[in-house]
């Protein structure tokens, strides 16, 4: 119903329903565009060594994983100390436990220092691009993707504003539509935010967890039995706890705990409606 004292021509109430709607749908379609773009969930798995598989939690949990590997091989001391060369037979560690190892023997960076994964970046990068390729960690284009399922939204976001701007300069309550507004862009963070695994990384994060359960520390496996690779994949799964049961001098002198990657969230703020007239018959959408 066209009402020429409101603004655009719209009474409050009648747009605040339309922008209700219109967001609702938008955020629908958005998160429908963004699981266009995620891929099918796993339906079979990969061979991820230790530290691949600690690289799915953080990139603290890969180079803890490669720093039990180097201790259960005896490669390195509880304090961080190299024991022995690097040999051939060594090899089958893997290029980024090899990139710990050099890190400690030429003494560019102590066990347990922040510094660290800094030294590593060009070896996390590169750990970090396999797993990429592999569909298991979201990428660039995968946040990309996500931005663009979120232009729905930011449309939406954008005629509120341009609503906001209209009924502020008409001396209208916008308050509703202000909380609307903010609400909606909430919702446009949400949506576009990526998680450091695809759903292929998680279905596979939570099957070699199944799959190699009684390496769990609660399970209180007797490390002494097994190799250094079931050890660090126990690390790799379970955290801190793995390596605090296999050796807690070297958990120590490591740093190693499980403060792993988190997601952020995003916070919004109320408004209430002001200016003398309040929200009663004119309503506050501008």
């Amino acid at each position: 119903m066209y009402d020429e004292s409101a603004t655009w021509g719209i009474p409050s109430e009648s747009f605040l329903v339309m922008y209700v709607t219109v967001a609702v749908l938008a955020v629908g379609v958005a998160v429908f565009l963004r699981s266009r773009g995620n891929g099918p969930a796993a339906t079979g798995h990969v061979r991820l060594d230790p530290v691949q598989a600690g690289m799915l939690t953080s990139d603290d949990r890969a180079i803890a994983a490669s720093l039990t590997l180097l201790r259960g091989a005896e490669l390195i001391s509880p304090d961080g100390t190299v024991l022995r060369s690097w040999a051939v037979t060594e090899n089958t560690l893997g290029s980024f436990t090899r990139a710990v190892y050099d890190e400690l023997a030429f003494g560019r960076t102590a066990l347990g220092n922040p510094g660290l994964v800094g030294r590593l970046r060009a070896p996390l990068d590169q750990l970090r691009s396999t797993l990429v390729a592999q569909g298991l960690l979201t990428g660039p284009e995968q946040k990309a993707w996500n931005r663009r399922a979120t232009l729905p939204i930011l449309v939406v976001v954008a005629l509120g504003v341009a609503r906001l701007v209209a009924g502020f300069a008409g001396g209208k309550p916008i308050g509703f539509l202000l909380v609307l507004v903010v609400l909606v862009s909430a919702s446009r963070e949400l949506v576009r935010r990526t998680g450091r695994r695809t759903r292929r990384g998680t279905a596979e994060l939570e099957r070699l967890r199944r799959t190699h359960s009684y390496l769990a520390p609660r399970m209180r496996p007797s490390f002494t039995a097994y190799g250094p690779t079931p050890i660090a994949l126990s690390t790799a799964l379970f955290g801190a706890g793995a390596v605090a049961l296999f050796s807690p001098g070297f958990a120590s002198a490591a740093g190693i705990s499980d403060s792993g990657s988190s997601d952020g969230g995003s916070g919004g703020g109320d408004s209430s409606c002001g200016g003398g007239g309040g929200c009663g018959g004119g309503g506050c959408g501008g």
